[in-house]
């Protein structure tokens, strides 16, 4: 019955520069584990403070961002600097196409994906984009298969939204 002073000590906790980033990464988790994508974006604009050049955070950063319309010319940047250092890691790659998808480019948001083996593009949380790029893209019978691959991925509430939204218009066609 105490979860809320908890988490108010842990957020008091954070500002100490010793405990600060295992202290954020123990907030990043509980919001995690509630899907509260607000909570998720103030835990890694501070994270990033701490570790300025940890790609990992950068680029969750940058797809809370997205996500949620906050900062997004920083977030297309950010996106798009992190899949540059690291072009085959899918999840930057995701990120990055994502982005590019936002900016109403399908054509090149599915080419920063097709590098990767059908197995990569297959893990639920990339085919969740995966398939609502190719629902973009009007490719309807591929993406229908990895919009249900993307349902199995613990999504955030904005996430579930794409899906549902690309799964609708699929079911149209």
């Amino acid at each position: 019955g105490w979860q809320s002073e908890a988490v108010d000590l842990w957020w008091l906790a954070a500002k100490d520069p010793i405990n600060a980033e295992k202290t954020l990464r123990m907030l990043y988790d509980f919001y995690a584990s509630r899907r509260d994508t607000q909570e998720l974006y103030r835990v890694l604009v501070h994270l990033e403070k701490v570790r300025p050049t940890d790609r990992s955070v950068r680029n969750n950063l940058a797809q809370i961002s997205l996500l949620l319309n906050l900062n997004p010319d920083q977030a297309y940047r950010a996106a798009r600097e992190v899949y540059e250092q690291e072009p085959k890691n899918p999840d930057y790659a995701a990120t990055y196409a994502f982005s590019l998808y936002l900016q109403g480019d399908v054509k090149k948001a599915l080419q920063a994906l097709a590098g990767f083996s059908e197995a990569e593009l297959e893990r639920p949380q990339i085919a969740a984009y995966y398939g609502v790029l190719l629902t973009n893209s009007g490719d309807f019978s591929r993406a229908a298969k990895f919009l249900d691959l993307g349902e199995k991925a613990n999504l955030l509430p904005e996430e579930k939204k794409l899906v549902e939204k690309a799964q609708l218009t699929v079911a149209r066609r």
